[in-house]
């Protein structure tokens, strides 16, 4: 039943307009109506997921087959997303840190494996020995062993130079170069390295070297990118079921690991670097990049994830920023390649994505929209039989329950710094010390459980339910009283804060 309404779906959305097409003519590998069919699936999403707008690139041959934009920048405001529309692509940025870092290593100016300390010689980390060894090769392929339970993972008030000068505080998840542990904090590194060797900002480095030679005038990688082009896309999040614009994440604090803002367009440029066609890098940095360097428990190259899907070799990325959504993928054996962004949230990029690569590729068709629904339920599942599983341990008995004046006041993790929990009425008010976008509630769920909340309902919990894959807080008691507590996130990990 769900495969035919996927169907009906798709056959009903074929009214969409034609796609414009870029590049020389259609290869003739392409399905006839693999155009029409693709951007008929793109508004089938839209319409399914309440997505405002979409970006998408696809290159065949290393050259483009379809460049379009699809539904709206802003839902307030309604002004059409085009192809030159800019999306905040969030971690599909690394790719680019990693290739400015490679134009460093292919003139000399540092090597892979070099320790990065000789240019940043007041690079403090975990272990005085890790920081004395790390090298790009390290940081661009996440095996450094950093835990993501550290506000330069968060989008945090500080500045680059205090995320830099408290890198010591991420905490150690994993032995150095035994496993992957993705780390945000390794491309702010990366990027303050590059910047100086090169001598100048890492953003006007990437945009001299890269933009601006790709002729890629609708792009930027300049902090606070929303500003600084007119075409742009708003960040939207969804709320009670309806999408709504939201302010953009202030990503200079994240140069280098997610900052980028890129248009389809763009995209072209930036895919057939990737597959070798540009000139402006050489094929064995491609290749260095593009390769394997840490396998547990995930192949990643330097800036990319790696695999291999139906006998071919690929690079993928998938961004995730407030209000953003963004996958890159190439397939440099055959040519190649697609781009996907949306301003909005969730696993549209993912499922256009792989939709695209089946009709373009002839792969196997599956109904990739019930795919994702189910994975979505399965992790909604997932959550509610934590939830059931707390109020179990730790039943919620109004009765005799502990006032919520037991659970305030100011808690400290290595990684975060200090939380602060207010007694406001009948609710906890939770704030974070330098992220002020972490503020939000606590909801009770369990004598000693919470539910974190961001954002802010003022006053009484119950204006807003709980939610299942809200973070969860735990509290330690000790007669009676708070003296610690464990916020488990899905990002970040389980993450322990002791009362200060």
């Amino acid at each position: 039943m769900r495969r035919r309404r996927f169907l009906a779906g798709l056959a009903a959305a074929a009214a969409a307009p034609l796609v414009p097409r870029l590049g020389r003519a259609q290869s003739a590998a392409l399905p006839a109506d693999a155009i029409d069919q693709i951007a008929a699936f793109v508004e089938l999403v839209r319409a399914r997921w309440r997505i405002p707008g979409v970006a998408v690139a696809v290159l065949l041959d290393g050259e483009p087959v379809l460049v379009q934009g699809f539904g709206v920048k802003n839902l307030v405001t309604g002004e059409p997303v085009d192809a030159h529309t800019a999306f905040e692509i969030g971690s599909c940025s690394k790719a680019y840190t990693a290739a400015a870092a490679a134009l460093l290593v292919e003139v000399g100016q540092i090597g892979w494996d070099d320790p990065v300390k000789r240019v940043m010689p007041e690079l403090a980390l975990y272990d005085p020995a890790v920081a004395d060894q790390v090298s790009l090769r390290d940081l661009l392929s996440h095996r450094v062993g950093l835990s993501r339970a550290h506000l330069a993972e968060f989008g945090s008030d500080l500045s680059r130079a205090e995320v830099l000068a408290r890198a010591v505080d991420a905490p150690k998840l994993a032995e150095f170069r035994t496993r992957h542990c993705y780390s945000n904090l390794g491309f702010v590194i990366t990027a303050e390295v590059v910047s100086r060797l090169a001598g100048e900002p890492f953003d006007r480095f990437v945009a001299g070297r890269f933009l601006e030679p790709l002729a890629m005038a609708d792009s930027t990688a300049a902090a606070r990118g929303w500003r600084a082009i007119a075409n742009v896309a708003d960040p939207h999040q969804e709320w009670d079921y309806r999408q709504i614009p939201v302010m953009p994440l202030d990503s200079d604090n994240f140069m280098g690991a997610g900052s980028l803002y890129v248009s389809a367009h763009d995209a072209v440029a930036w895919l057939q670097l990737q597959l070798g066609r540009s000139g402006l890098i050489a094929q064995a940095s491609l290749d260095e990049m593009q390769r394997a360097q840490i396998r547990d428990p995930v192949e990643y190259g330097l800036g990319w994830r790696v695999g291999s899907h139906a006998g071919r070799r690929f690079a993928a990325h998938e961004g995730a920023v407030r209000g953003f959504r963004a996958r890159t993928h190439v397939v440099p054996e055959i040519g190649y390649a697609s781009f996907v962004a949306v301003n909005s949230e969730g696993a549209a990029p993912q499922a256009i994505a792989t939709f695209i690569d089946q009709v373009v590729n002839r792969l196997p068709r599956t109904d990739v929209i019930d795919e994702a629904e189910a994975a979505s339920a399965g992790r909604r599942a997932q959550a509610a039989d934590r939830l059931k599983a707390d109020m179990k341990l730790h039943p919620l008995d109004p009765a005799n329950a502990l006032p919520l004046s037991a659970f305030g006041g100011h808690y400290r993790n290595r990684g975060f710094g200090e939380l602060t929990l207010d007694e406001d009425r009948d609710a906890l008010r939770v704030s974070l010390r330098d992220a002020s976008s972490f503020a939000g509630w606590l909801v009770r769920y369990g004598d000693r459980s919470f539910a974190y909340q961001a954002g802010g309902f003022s006053g009484r919990t119950e204006a807003r339910p709980l939610r299942l894959n809200d973070p969860r807080v735990h509290f330690q008691l000790d007669q009676d009283k708070a003296v610690g507590l464990e916020l488990l996130d899905m990002w970040f990990g389980p993450s322990s804060f002791e009362r200060a």
